[in-house]
C-alpha cells in the first residue's frame, strides 16, 4: 500500500512538472519575457517556482549617439537663426503640382495671398519637406572612392544629393539612399531634354535614374517665377519634367521655389565668419543653406574640390563617377571648402573627407518625420 502511494505521488509530481514546463515556455515567449523560472520539488512534493530577472545587455549606441558629441547646439542654433530669416521649405521647396494654384492665388514677390487686406501668407500650397533629426548632403567628389562611407550615409534620416549623381556601382562608398536631389539649371535642362527625347536609349537611361529612388524629391530651388514672369526656358523645362512624372506615375515629387535660394548671396557668405560674398555659390553650398532650415544636424560627404588627397597621398578625380572638372569657373570652390572646414571646427556640421570607420547602423532612431 505504501509503495502504491509513493508511486502515485511520483506520477502526480511528473504530471505537475510537465504542466509547469508548458507554462514556463508560454510565459517566456509571451506574457513574461523578462524572467526565468527555475523549479524544484520541496519535501512535500510540491513544485516551487522562483522567478529570477534575466540580465540584459545595455542597448547598443546608435550611429547618432556616437557622433552627437561633435555637434555644438548653440552654434547650430545661431546659424539656423540666420538661414531661417531668408529660406524655408514652404517657400523654396513647393510641390510643382501646386504651381497653377500659386500663380492664381499668391503674390510671387511677397509670398502673400492676392486680394488679402491683411497680407496673409500664401497658405494654399504645400511642401513635401518636414523636420529631420539628421541629414547627410552628399557631393560628387572623387574623395568618396574607397571611403567606405555608404553605410554611414544611409544611416541618416534624410539624404540629399545635388544634381542627381549615380549611386549604382558605388554603393559601398556613397550609399543608396536619395531622399532629395537639388538640380541646377544645367542638370534640369539635361533631364528635360532626355524625357522629351525620341531617342529610346537616352530616355530610358534618364527614367532609370529618376525612379531608382522611389519617393525622391526633385528640387529646382532656382527662380522660375519672378525673373521669368511665368515663362522662359527654366519654367518650360520644369513643366516638361513635372508633366512626365505625372503622366507616367513616376515615384518622384517635383518641386519649385517662389524665389531663388541664390538671390541672397550675402546670406550665403555670412555663414562663414570671414563674410565672403561669392559671385555664384555652388549648388552644394546653396543646398546646405536650405537644408540647415529643416535639418537639426547636417553631415557633408564628398565636398572636396582638390584633386590631391593629402591623407592618402593620391590623385583623385573631380567626380567619383567621372573625370569631369568644375562646371562653372565662377564657383569659388576652395573658399567654400574652407568655410565648411570652419563650420566643422565650430561643431555646426560634420565635414567628412576621410574614410568612414564608424560601424553605422542602418537607421538612426528618433527621426521626427519621414521624407
Amino acid at each position: 500500500m505504501e509503495t502504491l502511494r509513493t508511486l502515485l505521488c511520483l506520477v502526480l509530481s511528473a504530471l505537475t512538472l510537465m504542466r509547469l514546463v508548458v507554462y514556463i515556455q508560454t510565459t517566456q515567449s509571451t506574457a513574461v519575457p523578462h524572467f526565468q523560472h527555475p523549479a524544484y520539488l520541496n519535501r512535500t512534493g510540491l513544485v516551487v517556482v522562483m522567478p529570477v530577472p534575466l540580465t540584459t545587455a545595455p542597448p547598443r549606441p546608435t550611429f547618432m549617439d556616437r557622433i552627437s558629441s561633435h555637434f555644438n547646439q548653440t552654434n547650430i542654433q545661431r546659424l539656423q537663426n540666420i538661414t531661417r530669416k531668408y529660406l524655408s521649405s514652404k517657400r523654396h521647396i513647393i510641390n510643382f503640382s501646386d504651381f497653377n494654384i500659386f500663380v492664381e492665388k499668391c503674390d510671387d514677390l511677397t509670398f502673400t495671398l492676392l486680394n488679402s487686406s491683411e497680407r496673409k501668407t500664401c497658405d494654399v500650397i504645400h511642401t513635401p519637406i518636414r523636420t529631420h533629426r539628421a541629414c547627410a548632403i552628399v557631393g560628387g567628389s572623387g574623395i568618396l572612392l574607397g571611403s567606405g562611407c555608404g553605410a554611414e550615409i544611409d544611416a541618416h534620416d534624410f539624404v540629399i544629393r545635388p544634381n542627381l549623381p549615380p549611386t549604382r556601382l558605388y554603393e559601398k562608398d556613397v550609399g543608396t539612399k536619395n531622399n532629395m536631389t537639388t538640380v541646377n539649371a544645367k542638370v534640369l535642362a539635361e533631364i528635360s531634354k532626355a524625357l522629351a527625347s525620341n531617342e529610346t536609349v537616352m530616355k530610358k537611361a534618364m527614367i532609370s535614374r529618376l525612379v531608382e529612388h522611389p519617393g525622391m524629391i526633385l528640387s529646382f530651388p532656382l527662380d522660375v517665377i519672378r525673373l521669368r514672369r511665368y515663362s522662359g526656358p527654366r519654367l518650360t523645362e520644369l513643366k516638361t519634367v513635372g508633366d512626365a512624372v505625372r503622366d507616367n506615375n513616376f515615384p518622384v515629387v517635383v518641386t519649385f521655389a517662389h524665389q531663388s535660394i541664390l538671390a541672397n548671396k550675402s546670406l550665403l557668405g555670412s555663414l562663414a565668419r570671414v563674410g565672403k560674398n561669392w559671385k555664384l555659390p555652388s549648388t552644394g553650398l546653396a543646398t546646405f543653406a536650405l537644408a540647415s532650415t529643416f535639418c537639426d544636424r547636417v553631415s557633408l560627404y564628398g565636398f572636396h574640390p582638390m584633386r590631391w588627397d593629402k591623407s592618402s597621398r593620391r590623385l583623385i578625380p573631380y567626380h567619383y563617377y567621372n573625370h569631369g572638372k568644375i562646371d562653372n569657373p565662377k564657383h569659388n570652390m576652395l573658399e567654400e571648402f574652407a568655410m565648411f572646414q570652419d563650420l566643422h571646427k565650430r561643431g555646426i556640421i560634420r565635414h567628412v573627407i576621410g574614410k568612414c570607420n564608424l560601424q553605422a547602423e542602418r537607421k538612426i532612431h528618433g527621426s521626427t518625420s519621414k521624407g
